[in-house]
């Protein structure tokens, strides 16, 4: 089990890495929509707690996955 410290570190180095590699989509609409749509279904989760950090990336895989510190790819 990692102490919050450990996960938070690990997410902010995924998340460096990843703009690295990977295209991230900037783009202020399909931000604003991946995230009311994220936050909704966090709502309704009874273990998640905010705040979830939502990404899109330009991939033709229809995929989506999470990584520590709450990150949602």
């Amino acid at each position: 089990t990692l102490i919050i410290n450990q996960e938070l570190e690990k997410g902010d180095l995924y998340v460096r890495q990843l703009r690295a590699r990977a295209p991230i989509i900037n783009d202020p609409l399909l931000t604003n929509y991946i995230n009311q749509i994220g936050n909704r279904l966090v709502k309704q989760a009874q273990t998640v707690r905010p705040p979830i950090h939502f990404y899109l990336i330009s991939k033709n895989d229809i995929n989506a996955f999470a990584y520590f510190a709450a990150n949602v790819v």
